[in-house]
């Protein structure tokens, strides 16, 4: 923060208010729709779940799987700085685009079997945090929140199971759960 109030480019109070809001929802509930999306995706999935308890050195890689099979930030409107051409396309200085993160992460042309979640699959190169200067600033952290929540859901219980009917976040943006009841037996 100390770096965002001094300096040549700082920013004003009202820019710094709205960044630090910023910091705080998009790297709250992102890391939770990351969590509740991989605990859906492994539900979907109980081999794998059970490849994580056999092997919970999987889990960095699973988390990487989980943020391209199921991102929790879907797209971003962004606008051109300059002339562009992709595929064929110009787009126009000033255009507005809409990339689409999580059909990038499912794109069977570059993610053999993209709807299948594999816990060892360890896609490096998943669209879930962006790219380039546009890259999620809180990247390491959401990966480490959703390990460390892992590691501990694995630890504490024997087994666990959906116990209701999930119910997901209605937004264009962002992808995750209101609600995922669950029952667990404890370890």
């Amino acid at each position: 923060m100390s770096a965002l109030v001094s300096g040549p480019e700082a920013l004003n109070l009202a820019e710094l208010l709205m960044f630090c809001m910023l910091l705080l929802i998009a790297g709250n509930e992102t890391t939770t729709n990351l969590v509740s999306n991989g605990a859906l995706a492994l539900f979907a999935h109980p081999d794998e779940a059970r490849r994580l308890r056999d092997d919970p050195s999987l889990i960095p890689i699973a988390v990487e799987e989980a943020l391209r099979y199921d991102s929790p930030v879907q797209n971003l409107g962004r606008s051109a700085t300059r002339d562009v051409e992709i595929q064929g396309v110009t787009i126009p200085k000033g255009g507005r685009v809409l990339p689409l993160y999580g059909s990038a992460n499912r794109d069977p042309r570059h993610y053999d079997e993209a709807d299948v979640f594999r816990a060892d699959r360890n896609p490096t190169d998943h669209m879930a945090f962006g790219s380039g200067i546009h890259y999620c600033l809180g990247a390491p952290l959401a990966r480490l929140e959703a390990r460390v929540v892992a590691e501990t859901i694995l630890r504490r219980t024997k087994k666990m199971e959906i116990s209701g009917e999930p119910e997901r976040v209605i937004n264009p943006i962002v992808r995750g759960l209101r609600r995922l009841p669950v029952s667990f037996q404890p370890a």
